[in-house]
């Protein structure tokens, strides 16, 4: 059993390729996150796991990564869970992330969004507003990539449909982009 598990990592690890994809996407992300000025900020959203995760980058981000503070003005999504269930509760459960979205984004700010699926219509909503603003928006995905791909500015599509394999190369590319920053 250990093997099997060793062995579907193994083989994405194993794909040049696609360890290409990551370095070029994680190398424009991270571009782009530096080009964020005083008055802009990184949000960043996703469900399950993938929140967890997005609330992980953000303190990469606002905190430390390794040496130092990018200083760099990132906003989780999923943290506050009045303002969430709020709206989930008021609004419906899909407007989670768009509502905030909407409130807060402006032209010059970057959206991040995680969801292993591509499916998941609070992500897709809030990448939908993120484009009236003329944000850009990046995805890091899994299976196919679902409708996601076709929302988001930028994607990476993690050649699995095994969610935790997902999410750990989500993870690797997130930190990643912190050692770029």
């Amino acid at each position: 059993m250990l093997n099997k598990l060793i062995e579907r990592r193994r083989e994405i690890y194993d794909n040049k390729e696609f360890i290409d994809q990551i370095f070029c996407f994680a190398k424009y992300l991270s571009q782009e996150i530096k080009k964020v000025k005083s008055n802009n900020k990184v949000l960043v959203c996703g469900n399950g796991g993938s929140a967890s995760q997005a609330s992980h980058f953000v303190a990469e981000l606002m905190a430390r990564y390794k040496l130092k503070s990018s200083k760099i003005f990132a906003m989780s999504l999923v943290s506050d869970t009045s303002v969430v269930s709020a709206i989930a509760n008021d609004y419906d459960y899909d407007k989670i992330f768009s509502f905030q979205v909407e409130n807060t984004i402006k032209e010059g700010d970057i959206l991040v969004a995680l969801t292993t699926s591509g499916m998941s219509e609070n992500v897709n909503k809030a990448i939908e507003i993120a484009k009236e603003f003329n944000a850009k928006s990046f995805a890091l995905l899994g299976n196919n990539g679902g409708k996601t791909k076709e929302l988001a500015d930028e994607v990476l599509v993690v050649p699995s449909n095994d969610t935790a394999v997902i999410q750990e190369i989500h993870l690797m590319v997130l930190h990643i982009i912190c050692e770029l920053i």
